[in-house]
């Protein structure tokens, strides 16, 4: 098994520190736990803890609407036993890393001191994003969505919110695969709502140009890096506290906060941002100056400090 060889060779190579993926290190940490107790076990966790997940889903579930029946294909987010095989891991754990503080309380909720995490943030090249300005039509909103077309990322509220505004003059632009897993729940919306499919980035480039407002309130994402390449691209977003958002977003200066499944206050704020099209390229600006704060360097200078703490400690 390869966790096993890594553990083995981290021995003989007399290794301080091993860094593993979470849901990719319960054997390895196992062994090395067993073995080799002094060598600090660092999991990097991209995804939230999944117990947490679990709690946050089987609490909203109702809130899903016809959409939660597809959520049922990811076990771990209604299955406690499920939730747990990918927890266990953690009880070989020295120190997590996570890039938002979303996921630093979701290992707190599991039990994991706060003082055993470490934040550090994604970066972004912000120049594959570069903003030009745009064009602002009196009464015309347009909307954008990237990324997984499922309810895990609150589909279903972006797509009630558009039925529910029911307003020609802003559109709704939904980009990313997954529309033909879900054909039967989506179609009923494509009268509100532009499904693009995926796109080549070239093409993507062009989206987040046209578009106004970006779109994000998702369940829960250990980050959500769509958020940073929105921003960089001069957009203003709309995200959800289960997310980066919270680490990124200063209320109404550069986007907004909302509950996940709350579709009445996802509603509310694009009407806002309707009625407020003049503050629009103000928080876009504002926007921009948020994510070129985001750069791969800083993210590997956070690593190289995390590890030197872990060592010292």
């Amino acid at each position: 098994m390869v966790q096993i060889k890594l553990a083995k060779f981290a021995i003989k190579q007399k290794a301080d520190v091993v860094i593993c993926y979470d849901a990719n290190c319960l054997y390895c940490f196992e062994y090395l736990k067993l073995h080799a107790p002094h060598i600090k076990r660092v999991m990097d966790n991209a995804a939230p803890n999944r117990n947490y997940l679990n709690k946050i889903y089987t609490e909203n579930k109702e809130k899903c609407g016809p959409f939660v029946d597809h959520l049922k294909t990811y076990k771990y987010l209604f299955d406690k036993d499920e939730a747990k095989r990918f927890a266990d891991e953690i009880s070989f754990v020295d120190y997590h890393i996570v890039a938002s503080e979303f996921s630093k309380k979701a290992l707190e909720y599991e039990g994991v001191p706060s003082v055993h995490i470490f934040v550090v943030a994604y970066g972004i090249d912000d120049n594959r994003f570069i903003s030009e300005p745009r064009t602002y039509e009196k009464g015309k909103l347009n909307l954008i969505y990237v990324g997984e077309v499922n309810q895990r990322k609150g589909i279903y509220q972006i797509c009630e919110a558009a039925k529910k505004l029911n307003n020609p003059n802003i559109g709704f632009n939904i980009i990313g695969g997954g529309y033909d897993a879900q054909k039967d729940l989506l179609a009923p919306y494509e009268k509100y709502v532009t499904f693009h499919g995926t796109q080549y980035f070239e093409k993507l480039q062009a989206h987040l140009k046209h578009n106004h407002v970006f779109l994000f309130p998702s369940m829960g994402d250990g980050f959500g890096l769509v958020l940073l390449e929105a921003m960089a691209a001069g957009l203003p977003v709309i995200a959800s506290y289960n997310s980066a958002g919270p680490d990124l977003v200063t209320e109404g200066v550069n986007g907004f906060l909302i509950n996940a499944c709350d579709e009445d206050a996802l509603i509310d704020k694009i009407q806002w941002c309707m009625d407020n099209q003049d503050k629009l390229s103000v928080m876009g600006a504002k926007a921009i100056e948020t994510a070129r704060q985001y750069t791969w360097k800083r993210y590997e200078k956070g690593i190289a400090n995390t590890v030197c703490e872990i060592l010292k400690q």
